[in-house]
C-alpha cells in the first residue's frame, strides 16, 4: 500500500517537474526574443523602492522583464528611474536598475526586491569634513548635515536599511544583494580637499548572517592613465564596523593625500611613490577611520604595518624592507638633520601621536645594508658601513631619542652603542655609550669624531699607527645645535680602546715603540695609554703608559712612561737620540758601549707644535749590567760593569761597579744639564787598589809606596770650565817609606790622604791641598803643576810634621829651572842627615838642577839634645852640591853661629865665626871635648874641581878627655896634664892653623895649639869620612918656661929649635881611629936640642901632598 502511494507521487512530482521544465523552457524561448514590458508592476515597484516618510518619491518609465543568461534565466529592469523630493525636483536618475523580488513577499501581496544592480549610474561618494560619508546620485550634494535633503543617502541609513528585518512597511528589508555595475563614480573627499573620478566601477553589496560584505573594482584614471583597484568590505553589525581591503598597482599616494591634515601622511604624498600592494581599514559607518592596515611595495621598499585611530590619538606599526634611508628620513624629517645615508634599511617602526601631526612616541627597530652615513654632528665625510641596526624610542615629539642598541657593522670590526639625546629648542643634549671591535688603527681617523676630545684625537691619529683596535668604548654628554659641528660641546667623555700591534710614536723624531699591546682610556680632559707589550728598536717593552692631560684648555701636556729591556746599545742610542741627545753632551759614542739594559724612562712636554728641548721634562732610571767599553775613562777597558742611571731634565746620576784594566773600583757619576746646579759633571770613582792594580790603572808608580790603598775619587766640572778633584784614600795596608827624611810607616798603622785639585778652565791643575795623616807624620801641601803636567811649578807646605819635624815651606820651579825653597817652621830634626855627606857626594853627576834654600827654623835638632836655635839659613847650589851657603844660628847663651860660603872670582870662599865654637862644635856632632873659645874659619877654593884652602883660628878655650893627645900625654909620663885633660880639661889661649881641603880629605900644617902647661904642634891629614888620621907634631910641656927659655937671644933658638918649639919638648906620630889612635913617641927628641929633634924625627919639611886615602893604624 505504502509502496503504491509512493510510486504515484514520484509520478506526479516527474509530471509536475517535466511540466515545469517545458513552461521553463517555453518561457525562456518567448523572453529570448526580447524584453517583455510589465506595464502593471511599475506602481508596486515605485512604492517598494521608495522611502516610507514621503520626502523621496520614485519614478520609473518602464518596467520590462528579459532572459538575463542561463546563470539568472530571468531579469526584471527599470528603466529611466528619477528621485524627486517633496517639491517634485529631480535630484538623481539612473539609467536602468535590475531588480530581483521575493516570492516570500508577493505571497503575502507585497512587492518587495532581493537584488538591485545599478546599471551604468553616475554616481558620487562624499566624504564630509566631519568624516562622515555620503552616496548620491548627484554632484552637487553640500555639507549641509543633511545629504539626503539632496538626493544623498548617507553610509549608515543605507546600511540600516539593507540590515532591516523584512515586514510589510519595509519591502527593503528583503534586499540581499546591490550591485554597481558600470559606473561613473567621482569621490569627493572634502577633508583632503581632493575629487577623484572612476569612469568605470564595479561594486557589489550582499547582506549575510553577520552583516554586510562588499567588493568591488574601480578603473581610476590617475596622472593620464586608468588604474585599476580592487577592493572587499565587510560590516559587522556586532562592531559596527566596516571592515576593507584595497589592492591596487602603481598608485601615488600623492594623488590622495594632496594637503592631508595628518603631517605623516603629507610627508608621504611627497615622496611621490608608486605603491603596488593593499590596503586594510577598519571605520565607523559614519566615516571615521579607527584601523589602518597596510601592505605595500615601491621602487624604494616594501613596507607593512597598522595604523589605529582613537579620537586624536593615532598608533601605527610598520614593517618595511629594502627601503632606502632617504625615504624614511622622507617620512620622519628628524632622522635627516642627523643622519644622511642611503643604505637599505629593514626593521619596524611603532608611532604614537595624534593627528594633527605631533609624535608621543616612535619604538623602531631598523636594520641596514652595506654604504656610506654622513653624520654632520659628527663627521665632516660620510663614513663607510656594511651594515647596521637600531633600536630605540623617540618620544615627545622627537625632542627625546634613546636608542638602545646601535649597530654598525664597518667594513672592518663593528660599533655597538646606547644613545639618548634630548632637544630643547635647537640645543640638543646627547649621551652616547659606544663599544666598537677589530677596527684597523689606520681606519680610526673615519670613525673618532673631529669635534671629540679635539687635542686627544689630534695627538692619538698623529701619533698612533698601525695595528688594531680590539676593543673600544666611548661614554660621552654633549651638546650641538641641529646639524652644526660647530657647535658640538663635549660636557663628559670617558672611554677606552685595546690596540694590538700599534706603533706609538710617543716623541718624534725619537724611535717609535711598535708591535704594541695597550689599553688606552680617555676622558674630555685626559687620555692614558697603558702599553702592556711592545718593541723600541731591538729593544723590549714590557710596561709603559702615555698620559696626555689638560685637554680641556688651550695647553695640553703629555707625560711618557716606558719600561724597555734590552741592548744597552739602543738603550744609549735612544737617550742621545734628538731633541735629547745626552750622550752628545758627554762626549760619549753609544755605538762603542755594549751590555744589557732594563731601563724606564718618563718624558713630560706640552703638546706644542713650537716645542723647545728646554720644555721636556726627563726621567729615566735604568739598570745597567755586562757593561763593556774598550776604551773607556783615561783610555782604560771597562768591562763587567752593573750601574743604576738616573735620567732626568736637570741631569744624569749613575752608580754602581765595574772594572777597569780589570781592576774592580765602584763609580759614582752625576751629570746636570742646567747652567743653575752647583756643578756640571760629578764623578766619584773607588776601589782597592794594590801595586799591580795601580800599575794596571796606569798610575804613578811611587817608590815610597807598596802595597793596597782604598781610594775614592771625586771629579767635580762646573759650567765655567773649571773643575775640582778630592781624593780620599786609606792608607793602612800599605807601607809608606821616605828614607830622604827617615820615615817610614808599616802596614797596618792608621794613616789618610787626603787631596783637593782645582783646574782652571784654562791652565793647569792645582792641588789645592794636599793632606797626609799617618800617625806621626802629618803634612798639609799645596801643589801646582807646569802648564803642560810634565812636573810641578810649586810645592807649598802648610804643615809638615814628622819625626819631631814640625815646619812650613814653599818649593818653586823658577824660571831656569831650578829650585826655590823657603822653610819655616818650629822645630827641624837633622839628625838622620847627620854622617851621610858621603851620599850626597856620591850622587850620580848629570844635568843640574839649580837649588835655592832659604829657611829660618826656630830649633834645628842634631840629635842627643844638641840643637841650634833661630836658624836662618840661605843656600844655593845643585843637585851635587851647595855654591852658595849662608847660616846664622844660635848655639846657646846669645851667642850666634856665622856661616858663609860662595863665590870669589872664578872660586868659592868660606868663612866660619862663633863665640862658642864648643858648643857649636857639639850641637853639629863635630866633638864635645871643646868648651867655649872664639872660632873664626876662612878658606878659598880657586875652582869647582880645586882642593879648598885656608886658616883656622880658635882663642881661649879649653880641650878634655881628648883621646889622641891623651894618649900622647900617658907615653910621655906627663901625669898631671893628662889628669887635668880627663877630668877639668886643659886650657888653651890660643889654636892656629892652616888647612887644606879636598875629596873627603882634610889636610892640616902648621897647626899649633898653645896653653898655660902644654903646647902642641900638628900636621897631617884627617880622613872625614872614616874618621881617621895620620897626624904627627910635638907636644912642649910646661910651655910658659920653654917659651921663656927660647925667648933668650941666639941660644933660645938653639935650645928651642925655632918658633913653637920647646927646649922640653917630644916628637909623635898618631895612626888609626880618632877615637883609639896608634901613637908613636920618640923618647930621645924629649932631651934633644930643638935643632936635634928635627934631625932625630927625620922629617923636616911639610907634606908634598894629600893622600886621600888613610892608611890605617
Amino acid at each position: 500500500m505504502i509502496r503504491r502511494l509512493s510510486l504515484l507521487l514520484l509520478e506526479v512530482v516527474a509530471g509536475l517537474t517535466a511540466g515545469m521544465v517545458i513552461l521553463a523552457i517555453a518561457g525562456a524561448w518567448w523572453l529570448s526574443s526580447g524584453p517583455v514590458t510589465l506595464t502593471f508592476l511599475t506602481p508596486y515597484i515605485e512604492e517598494a523602492l521608495a522611502p516610507r516618510d514621503g520626502t523621496v518619491t520614485l519614478e520609473i518609465d518602464e518596467t520590462v522583464i528579459m532572459w538575463a543568461g542561463w546563470d539568472r534565466a530571468v531579469d526584471v529592469r527599470v528603466n529611466d528611474v528619477r528621485l524627486l523630493d517633496a517639491d517634485r525636483r529631480v535630484i538623481a536618475t539612473m539609467p536602468q536598475v535590475s531588480l530581483g523580488f521575493s516570492l516570500r513577499a508577493m505571497l503575502r501581496g507585497l512587492i518587495a526586491p532581493t537584488y538591485a544592480e545599478l546599471l551604468r549610474p553616475r554616481l558620487f561618494l562624499v566624504r564630509a569634513a566631519d568624516g562622515r560619508l555620503t552616496v548620491g546620485l548627484e554632484r552637487d550634494l553640500e555639507d549641509t548635515g543633511d545629504e539626503t535633503s539632496r538626493g544623498g543617502i548617507s553610509l549608515p541609513g543605507l546600511i540600516a536599511e539593507l540590515l532591516s528585518e523584512p515586514d510589510d512597511t519595509r519591502p527593503l528589508g528583503y534586499l540581499r544583494r546591490i550591485a554597481i555595475v558600470d559606473a561613473d563614480l567621482t569621490v569627493e573627499d572634502r577633508t583632503l580637499g581632493r575629487i577623484w573620478r572612476v569612469p568605470r566601477a564595479d561594486i557589489a553589496l550582499m547582506r549575510n548572517a553577520t552583516g554586510i560584505s562588499a567588493d568591488g573594482t574601480l578603473y581610476l584614471e590617475l596622472e593620464g592613465r586608468r588604474s585599476r583597484i580592487e577592493g572587499s568590505a565587510i560590516y559587522r553589525s556586532e562592531t559596527r564596523l566596516i571592515e576593507g581591503t584595497v589592492n591596487f598597482i602603481d598608485i601615488d599616494p600623492a594623488l590622495f593625500l594632496a594637503a592631508p591634515r595628518l603631517p605623516l601622511a603629507r610627508r608621504i604624498a611627497d615622496m611621490h611613490l608608486k605603491l603596488t600592494g593593499k590596503l586594510d581599514v577598519a571605520m565607523s559607518v559614519d566615516g571615521v577611520v579607527q584601523r589602518l592596515g597596510f601592505d605595500m611595495a615601491s621602487a624604494r621598499g616594501s613596507f607593512r604595518g597598522d595604523v589605529s585611530f582613537d579620537g586624536d590619538g593615532v598608533a601605527a606599526a610598520v614593517e618595511f624592507e629594502s627601503l632606502r634611508w632617504p625615504t624614511l628620513a622622507a617620512v620622519f624629517p628628524v632622522l635627516a638633520g642627523y643622519v644622511r645615508t642611503d643604505l637599505p634599511v629593514a626593521g619596524s617602526v611603532s608611532l604614537l601621536g595624534t593627528t594633527d601631526g605631533r609624535v608621543q612616541s616612535i619604538d623602531f627597530d631598523l636594520t641596514g645594508g652595506a654604504g656610506q652615513i654622513e653624520m654632520p654632528a659628527l663627521y665632516a665625510r660620510p663614513v663607510a658601513v656594511a651594515g647596521l641596526r637600531l633600536r630605540g624610542v623617540a618620544t615627545d615629539d622627537f625632542t627625546r631619542i634613546g636608542i638602545s642598541e646601535a649597530v654598525l657593522d664597518l667594513p672592518q670590526g663593528a660599533v655597538v652603542a646606547q644613545i639618548s639625546a634630548t632637544r630643547i629648542g635647537a640645543q640638543w643634549s646627547l649621551r652616547f655609550d659606544g663599544k666598537a671591535s677589530d677596527i684597523e688603527i689606520d681606519a680610526l681617523p673615519e670613525y673618532w669624531p673631529e669635534g671629540v676630545a679635539v687635542d686627544g684625537r689630534e695627538w692619538l691619529l698623529a701619533n698612533v699607527r698601525d695595528g688594531r683596535i680590539e676593543t673600544a668604548s666611548l661614554s660621552l654628554i654633549a651638546r650641538f645645535t641641529n646639524g652644526g659641528r660647530a657647535h658640538f660641546e663635549v660636557e663628559s667623555l670617558h672611554g677606552g680602546i685595546r690596540v694590538d700591534g700599534a706603533s706609538i710614536d710617543y716623541f718624534n723624531p725619537m724611535s717609535k715603540v711598535t708591535g704594541v699591546s695597550a689599553d688606552m682610556t680617555f676622558t674630555g680632559d685626559r687620555f692614558d695609554i697603558a702599553i702592556g707589550g711592545g718593541q723600541l728598536r731591538d729593544l723590549s717593552v714590557d710596561t709603559g703608559s702615555v698620559v696626555i692631560t689638560k685637554l680641556d684648555t688651550d695647553d695640553p701636556e703629555i707625560a711618557i712612561d716606558l719600561t724597555i729591556r734590552g741592548s744597552l746599545q739602543t738603550a744609549l742610542s735612544v737617550l742621545n737620540e734628538p731633541p735629547l741627545g745626552f750622550l752628545g753632551r758627554l762626549g760619549l759614542d753609544p755605538a762603542a758601549i755594549t751590555g744589557r739594559a732594563a731601563t724606564r724612562m718618563v718624558l713630560e712636554f706640552p703638546l706644542s707644535k713650537t716645542l723647545e728641548v728646554e720644555q721636556i721634562a726627563i726621567a729615566a732610571g735604568a739598570t745597567l749590567r755586562d757593561i763593556a767599553l774598550k776604551e773607556g775613562p783615561l783610555g782604560l777597558a771597562l768591562l763587567d760593569g752593573v750601574l743604576e742611571l738616573q735620567v732626568t731634565g736637570l741631569g744624569i746620576a749613575a752608580d754602581g761597579s765595574m772594572t777597569l784594566n780589570g781592576v774592580p773600583v765602584t763609580l759614582d757619576w752625576q751629570e746636570k744639564f742646567s747652567s743653575d746646579a752647583a756643578f756640571q759633571r760629578r764623578v766619584t770613582v773607588g776601589g782597592l787598589a794594590g801595586n799591580a792594580a795601580r800599575q794596571a790603572l796606569k798610575m804613578p808608580q811611587w817608590s815610597f809606596l807598596d802595597g793596597d790603598i782604598g781610594a775614592e775619587l771625586i771629579y767635580t766640572k762646573s759650567f765655567d770650565g773649571s773643575a775640582e778633584i778630592v781624593v780620599a784614600a786609606d792608607l793602612v795596608a800599605a807601607a809608606l817609606d821616605f828614607p830622604q827624611i827617615h820615615w817610614r810607616k808599616p802596614p797596618g798603622r792608621p794613616a789618610t790622604l787626603n787631596m783637593f785639585v782645582a783646574v782652571p778652565a784654562a791652565g793647569p791643575p792645582v792641588i789645592e791641598e794636599l793632606r797626609l795623616d799617618a800617625g806621626d807624620m802629618r803634612a798639609n801641601a799645596r801643589i801646582e803643576p807646569t802648564l803642560d803636567l810634565t812636573g810641578l811649578r810649586v810645592v807649598e807646605f802648610r804643615v809638615l810634621e814628622f819625626a819631631g819635624n814640625l815646619l812650613q815651606g814653599r818649593v818653586v820651579v823658577a824660571r831656569d829651572g831650578g829650585l826655590d825653597i823657603s822653610l819655616t817652621g818650629a822645630k827641624a830634626d837633622i839628625t838622620p842627615f847627620i854622617g851621610r855627606e858621603s851620599e850626597v857626594d856620591a850622587r850620580a853627576s848629570g844635568v843640574s838642577t839649580p837649588v835655592r834654600l832659604r829657611a829660618h827654623i826656630e830649633e834645628v835638632i842634631f840629635g842627643d839634645g844638641r840643637s841650634l836655635r833661630d836658624v836662618k839659613a840661605s843656600l844655593a847650589g845643585d843637585e851635587q852640591d851647595w855654591r852658595t851657603l849662608k847660616i846664622d844660628a844660635d848655639v846657646g847663651g846669645g851667642v850666634r853661629l856665622a856661616v858663609s860660603y860662595g863665590p870669589a872670582g872664578d872660586g868659592a870662599a868660606l868663612r866660619i865665626t862663633t863665640g862658642n865654637a864648643g858648643n857649636a862644635l857639639r850641637t853639629l856632632g863635630w866633638t864635645d871635648r871643646i868648651q867655649g873659645g872664639r872660632l873664626l874659619v876662612t878658606a878659598t877654593q880657586p875652582a869647582p874641581d880645586a882642593p879648598m884652602t885656608g886658616k883656622f883660628s880658635l882663642r881661649r878655650f879649653k880641650a878634655r878627655d881628648a883621646p889622641a893627645l891623651a894618649r900622647v900625654l900617658q907615653i910621655l909620663s906627663l901625669t898631671g896634664i893628662f889628669n887635668a885633660l880627663s877630668q877639668s880639661g886643659l886650657d888653651f889661649v890660643t889654636l892656629d892653623g892652616d888647612f887644606r881641603y879636598f875629596g873627603g880629605a882634610l889636610e892640616i900644617k902648621n897647626t899649633r895649639a898653645i896653653g898655660s902647661s902644654i903646647g902642641v904642634t900638628t900636621e897631617g891629614v884627617i880622613f872625614i869620612g872614616n874618621e881617621t888620621a895620620r897626624l904627627k907634631g910635638t907636644v912642649i910641656p910646661a910651655y910658659t918656661i920653654n917659651r921663656i927659655l927660647g925667648s933668650i937671644p941666639i941660644l933660645g933658638q938653639i935650645l928651642t929649635g925655632g918658633k913653637n918649639e920647646g927646649v922640653f919638648a917630644a916628637n909623635y906620630a898618631l895612626r888609626g881611629r880618632l877615637e883609639n889612635p896608634v901613637v908613636s913617641v920618640n923618647p930621645l927628641s924629649v932631651l934633644a936640642p930643638g935643632f936635634l929633634r928635627r934631625f932625630l924625627d927625620g922629617d923636616a919639611k911639610p907634606l908634598p901632598k894629600v893622600d886621600t886615602q888613610p892608611t890605617g893604624p
